[in-house]
């Protein structure tokens, strides 16, 4: 659900296997990073709470995960 948020190169760097990694948000519209790396499930679900509160970020499209390596 939240591999599309995913950047396109980590994804092609790393494979497909998502579910256990770490992942932080990173949004290139307003500057947001997340305080610590976390499990795709919440770093997805905070990624979307930041995108819902603030439009201008949604609008852009440059909000995305960043996995970190093992």
């Amino acid at each position: 659900m939240y591999v599309k948020y995913i950047k396109k190169e980590w994804l092609r760097k790393y494979g497909e296997y998502v579910s256990g990694g770490l992942y932080s948000i990173i949004c290139e519209t307003c500057g947001y990073t997340s305080e610590s790396p976390q499990l795709i499930e919440h770093a997805g679900k905070e990624l979307e709470s930041h995108l819902s509160n603030k439009p201008e970020c949604n609008a852009q499209k440059r909000t995305f995960l960043k996995g970190f390596d093992h």
